[in-house]
């Protein structure tokens, strides 16, 4: 059925009103349990009886489903809250024709007061004017503002006003971070540009993976294709040392080879593979440097700083109104809920190739989020989960190198005429590959259980 409501911010004497006129007054402690821009799903007990609510849309004409649920439901559900519980006393009165209702907001939202009142049809909805009597009580109508939606208020909180110090704000500091990032990446690109070495290369990827990631988690703050235009720059930019990164590995493994088996017999060989692999490496080192020094490279750049630097930006939505500490908590709650989700699609008994290399792009994605903003939160507490994190990351990590480094053997035994280099190929390196996939993917699951064990602590410090 349609919610139609208009929804007013009061002020403290509205207090000294419903002394006067309110008919009835009930607790009412809500929580939810999944949140978009345009979706909610609330539990809610209402003086003794328990209740389940989806809504879908925004301001002032939703579409909702409620239906009664038990109390063993609600507290079950209760386990599954994301944000704060809200508690609130609802005053109800009526006058002319209509019923409002008035909730007194409780502990962390103590001296909000809200007012609703509903209306059967969308003409009554237009047509309505506030009775004068009211109108001193009012600070103003908050109909179409999201940010006094429940929902927002369990997630983050009251919204900065205008008078108050926007310090942390999460727009201005997110831009700030955004600047820091670019530093470093006009840095690592000047060096390489005169002569700079692999590390240099790996720190502009680090500098624009980060960016990208940050980009991609804060997306709901902007409109998201403007963003997005700058987020494929930046990609692009990693995409370039893709291949090269592969083969630096590929390099290492095969130096690795060398000193555990019997040189003498695959001497010949591997000089043979290693001269493959040089001639890849040389050949994308020059494709990387060609796109470093192009005007698209440069007009990437450019772009992406004029939009950190621009102070008059107006395709903020309202989560912009949040402080950073509340806004990254519900980003990385949300990301540990998608690698949960992640985890449950794994099945070792079939190719798990896709899933964990998804998987190792989820966890790269939490580390950078904890990484950027553990200095919120508490020091020992962060240190913990992201000494986890790092573990499965790199378990992750050589898993990926391994499923990598088997696609470009197998690219190579397709172009290879050398019959020793082809044999070497099929029945050591791949062979070895195969072997190692297969043992390390039940122990990369069994971490990946024992991840699941920590949601309790994530919980606790972000949801």
């Amino acid at each position: 059925m349609k919610e139609i409501e208009r929804k007013y911010l009061l002020n403290r004497s509205i207090l000294e009103y419903l002394d006067k006129t309110s008919t009835s007054h009930k607790n009412i402690t809500q929580f939810y349990t999944k949140v978009t821009p345009n979706k909610s799903l609330r539990f809610r007990k209402y003086g003794s009886q328990y209740y389940k609510c989806i809504k879908y849309g925004t301001g002032g004409v939703r579409e909702e489903i409620e239906e009664k649920v038990s109390q063993k439901v609600y507290k079950k559900n209760l386990k599954k809250r994301i944000g704060r519980s809200i508690k609130k006393i609802r005053n109800l009165f009526k006058l002319d024709s209509y019923e409002y209702s008035v909730d007194v907001y409780k502990k962390q939202l103590e001296n909000l007061y809200v007012m609703e009142v509903e209306f059967e049809s969308i003409a009554a909805y237009e047509n309505f004017v506030l009775p004068s009597t009211l109108k001193v009580y009012v600070e103003k109508e908050v109909t179409d503002d999201e940010t006094y939606k429940n929902k927002n208020l369990a997630l983050f909180g009251l919204p900065y006003t205008k008078n108050e110090d926007k310090e942390n704000g999460s727009v201005d500091i997110l831009m700030h971070i955004f600047g820091k990032l670019l530093d470093d990446i006009y840095f690592y690109r000047g060096k390489l540009l005169t002569g700079g070495d692999d590390e240099d290369l790996h720190q502009l990827r680090i500098a624009c993976r980060r960016s990208v990631v940050l980009m991609g988690e804060f997306r709901l703050l902007y409109e998201e294709e403007s963003l997005l235009e700058h987020r494929r720059g930046l990609k692009n930019l990693i995409n370039i040392s893709n291949t090269k990164r592969d083969m630096d590995v590929l390099i290492s493994e095969l130096t690795k080879i060398e000193g555990e088996i019997e040189v003498s017999l695959y001497q010949e060989v591997l000089a043979l593979l290693r001269e493959r692999v040089e001639v890849i490496l040389q050949r994308e080192h020059a494709s990387i440097i060609t796109y470093l020094q192009s005007e698209i490279c440069t007009n990437v750049l450019m772009a992406w700083k004029n939009y950190i630097t621009d102070t008059n930006r107006t395709n903020i939505f309202i989560y912009g109104k949040y402080s950073i500490d509340s806004l990254s908590k519900y980003v990385i709650f949300q990301r540990f809920l998608k690698i949960k989700k992640r985890i449950k699609l794994l099945d070792p008994k079939h190719d798990a190739s896709e899933t964990l290399h998804k998987l190792r792009i989820e966890y790269k994605k939490m580390r950078y989020l904890l990484e950027t903003f553990g200095y919120l939160y508490e020091k020992k507490e962060i240190k913990k989960l992201l000494k986890e994190m790092k573990k499965l990351q790199n378990v992750l990590g050589l898993f990926h190198d391994s499923h990598q480094q088997k696609m470009i053997f197998e690219g190579l035994l397709k172009t290879e005429e050398n019959e020793r280099v082809q044999v070497f190929i099929k029945e050591i390196l791949l062979s070895d590959l195969k072997a190692y996939q297969k043992k390390e993917i039940f122990k990369i699951q069994q971490l990946l259980n024992g991840f699941l064990k920590k949601e309790e602590a994530y919980r606790k410090i972000f949801a």
